[in-house]
């Protein structure tokens, strides 16, 4: 299954050209939240995580809010509308903006900044678990991507995980739960009323 990651590098349009960065390096993501799994996790994506060969053997459409009945441009395997280029930031995107009612509506949310972010959806081949003390959640780093499918521009973002990446995490969250219960210290009073926040944000979330 694919994975949709969001970033805010996004972006700058002119009349006729819009561009930005669909993923950024080195950067931990704000506490992402996975429905299917029900778990929170920050994660990472490393600059050897995206080569062009990955980039070559990739079908990468552009899209408005990852529909694909509203395609802006395309990067047909290195080549086509959709113009990619990797630097240290990042992958960063350009394309030629459509003269098609979908590229006039992308050109005038994006002026008056109703789209603020742009997500990119990938499969992982390499990735490293650790536990984010900080945010008391899972971190996945990324090292490898082994393929892209398509970069949006999005108006809310939409975050979702791999099978695999659920049972990773959880079983992550759940050990450390457990250390943390058989070893009782003033964090254990901070980690219940940080839990209940959480409820409180997934509350929010599954009636958004």
């Amino acid at each position: 299954m694919m994975e949709i990651r969001t970033t805010p590098e996004f972006s700058t349009v002119t009349e006729n050209k819009l561009e930005g960065y669909a993923i950024v390096f080195n950067r931990t993501s704000n506490v992402l939240y996975d429905k299917i799994s029900r778990k929170f996790f920050t994660e990472t994506i490393l600059p050897e995580a995206v080569d062009y060969d990955v980039i070559s053997r990739s079908d990468i459409l552009m899209l408005i809010n990852h529909n694909k009945e509203r395609m802006l441009a395309r990067s047909r395997f290195g080549e086509g509308s959709l113009k990619l280029e990797i630097d240290d930031l990042g992958v960063r995107f350009s394309f030629d903006i459509p003269k098609t009612s979908d590229g006039d509506y992308i050109r005038e949310m994006v002026m008056r900044g109703d789209f603020s972010g742009c997500s990119f959806a990938f499969t992982d081949e390499d990735v490293e678990l650790s536990y984010d003390k900080d945010n008391h959640c899972a971190h996945r780093t990324v090292k490898k991507i082994k393929q892209l499918y398509d970069t949006s521009i999005v108006i809310n973002p939409a975050y979702s995980a791999t099978e695999v990446a659920i049972r990773q995490v959880e079983d992550l969250v759940e050990t450390e739960e457990r250390q943390v219960t058989e070893e009782p210290t003033l964090e254990v009073v901070e980690d219940t009323a940080w839990k209940e926040e959480l409820d409180k944000y997934k509350y929010r979330l599954n009636n958004l």
